[in-house]
């Protein structure tokens, strides 16, 4: 009798492992599960988000180009209006025209004051 008690204690203790062994199996799966369609889900993101953030890159450039584009059309505007305000040569507003005895009277003046008198000096 106590070898008969002893395989029913044997065989209840081997039930009760292949129960524990079925339950590890399956909460192993069920992780593996989990765990798979973590990945998944973090692969959407990543790659959800790289595609904003490679919009947002390009609008950003988009507009940064379209900024120094009107930036630079304003001062190349700028730059025309100066150019249209100085004379010929480019040396500020254009002088008027004086003729030659005013041209003349110019150099002598220049003449007198750095000291040179006449053709010989």
């Amino acid at each position: 009798m106590l070898e008969t008690g002893e395989s029913e204690i044997l065989a209840k203790l081997e039930r009760a492992e292949l129960a524990a062994r079925e339950r590890r199996l399956e909460a192993q799966a069920t992780a593996d599960r989990i765990l798979d369609d973590a990945r998944l889900s973090a692969e959407r993101i990543r790659a959800g988000a790289e595609a904003r953030i490679a919009a947002e890159l390009e609008a950003f450039r988009r507009r940064t180009l379209g900024e120094a584009a009107r930036e630079v059309a304003e001062i190349e505007a700028a730059i025309a209006a100066l150019d249209r305000q100085r004379g010929p040569e480019g040396r500020g507003p254009a002088a008027p025209d004086h003729g030659p005895g005013f041209e003349r009277a110019v150099e002598a003046v220049v003449a007198a004051v750095l000291g040179e008198t006449g053709p010989e000096a």
